[in-house]
């Protein structure tokens, strides 16, 4: 005799939690540097900025 179980869950986010991924997504949209410093000397560069160890 073979049982298989396969069962499934749906989960819901609350609405907080779009709210706070949609001001992500636009912070990285408006200010890409923001994404991520390390390893994009030349982004900063362009912008004027320096890069700090």
């Amino acid at each position: 005799m073979i049982i298989i179980d396969c069962h499934g869950h749906y989960t819901t986010a609350p609405t907080e939690l779009e709210t706070y991924r949609d001001r992500q997504k636009a912070d990285l949209e408006s200010a890409p540097l923001h994404q991520s410093v390390k390893g994009k000397r030349e982004k900063l560069a362009a912008a004027g900025m320096e890069y700090v160890d």
